[in-house]
């Protein structure tokens, strides 16, 4: 046996602080917890959801990691109890399994036909980064047969809003080409000077075709919702659409309108005949 003594280093070694960082720890933790949340142990929530109220458990340290919502829902709740549950009826079970596995694996799976339910529940409660995940992915999937049921569902997105009109008003010709834009209840056409600096769009024979093919339309498919009047939003004047023929001209912004919802087009000038 080797009888050297230690030698311990100089003092000003001795309390020089060493960190080691383990790149694997943060995904090591998820996917214990992950572990944890589908064998149903050290949950501390039941989330009773939809309008079935389909249950799911989890642990309200993951999901206040994640979500505002839940973060602020779990600090308000007095209770005590080990396993508390919790309503959450405005969003589908569907949509909310999709949160939670992202929350616990941060992989987010959707499809065209999902995304819509993903993106409302996300916005509902608060998964700020699923929110951005599911805007770019109806940016790269936004087509003519879906861009009026995409631009129906996102008014509060302002910048997915912006170019969802920019691919509207692009593809403007070939909307008449789909139902989605046929069997829309009402639709509106709005009015703006040029001093709004509306000066290019499709012209004015391609919004007239467009119009009259749903005018057509919805006089073959009679509807409880009225045909809304044309409204001048500046000083160019004013006309109201009414039966199967209507007439427009004036620098303008045509606009269909789906739930309620202005889908904005724009144009110089619109002749309906």
């Amino acid at each position: 046996m080797d009888d050297t003594e230690f030698e311990e280093p100089p003092n000003e070694k001795l309390d020089m602080e060493v960190t080691f960082t383990d790149s694997r720890i943060a995904s090591c933790v998820l996917s214990g917890m992950d572990t944890l949340r589908q064998a149903g142990q050290l949950c501390d929530c039941v989330l009773r959801v939809g309008k079935k109220l389909a249950e799911f458990t989890a642990h309200q340290a993951v999901l206040a990691s994640v979500s505002p919502y839940f973060m602020s829902m779990f600090e308000q709740d007095p209770r005590t109890e080990a396993r508390k549950s919790y309503n959450v009826k405005e969003t589908t079970p569907e949509a909310f399994q999709t949160l939670l596995d992202y929350a616990y694996t941060g992989k987010l799976t959707m499809t065209v036909r999902t995304v819509k339910d993903v993106y409302r529940a996300a916005s509902l409660l608060k998964f700020g980064n699923v929110v951005s995940l599911c805007s770019d992915y109806l940016l790269n999937s936004l087509h003519t047969s879906n861009c009026l049921e995409v631009r129906s569902f996102v008014r509060e997105d302002t910048t997915l809003v912006k170019k969802t009109d920019e691919f509207i008003q692009s593809n403007l010709s070939m909307m008449r080409e789909h139902k989605a834009f046929l069997s829309l209840p009402q639709l509106n056409i709005k009015l703006l000077g040029e001093s709004r600096g509306l000066s290019s769009g499709p012209d004015a024979s391609t919004i007239a075709k467009l119009i009259s093919d749903w005018l057509l339309k919805s006089t073959a498919t009679p509807t409880t919702e009225p045909l809304q009047e044309v409204d001048s939003t500046d000083t160019v004047g004013h006309s109201s659409c009414s039966g199967a023929s209507a007439a427009a001209a004036a620098p303008t912004a045509a606009s269909s309108s789906l739930g309620g919802v202005d889908m904005q087009v724009l144009t110089k000038h619109v002749i309906i005949a």
